[in-house]
């Protein structure tokens, strides 16, 4: 039982990131707001949130719903190519018997 919980909660997580947050991330640096790094997070949730429901509308008024999944891939696809990740730059101070501790630089 409790691993079904696990389960759902993780597949929660990964669809409102996919869903949501990745969505209206792209939106949120194609317009270059200049916002601080909590409140970009917040507003890429919910701008993501909105533009889910936008297409999710327009798409259901179209009588084309089935088309929400392919488009959030291709959204998706698209964020994730645009997505740099930062190679954290840490020092080693003390490494010893499985112990590592590192200063950030």
């Amino acid at each position: 039982m409790i691993i079904q919980y696990i389960t759902d909660f993780i597949l929660s997580v990964i669809s409102f990131f996919f869903c949501f947050y990745l969505p209206g991330n792209i939106i949120l640096k194609k317009v270059k707001i200049n916002l601080e790094n909590f409140e970009f997070h917040i507003f890429s949730v919910a701008i993501g949130f909105v533009l889910f429901t936008l297409l999710s509308f327009i798409f259901y008024i179209s009588k084309v719903f089935y088309l929400i999944i392919p488009a959030l891939l291709l959204i998706n696809i698209y964020s994730l190519s645009k997505l740099k990740f930062k190679k954290p730059n840490f020092k080693l101070l003390y490494n010893k018997g499985g112990i590592f501790i590192y200063e950030r630089q």
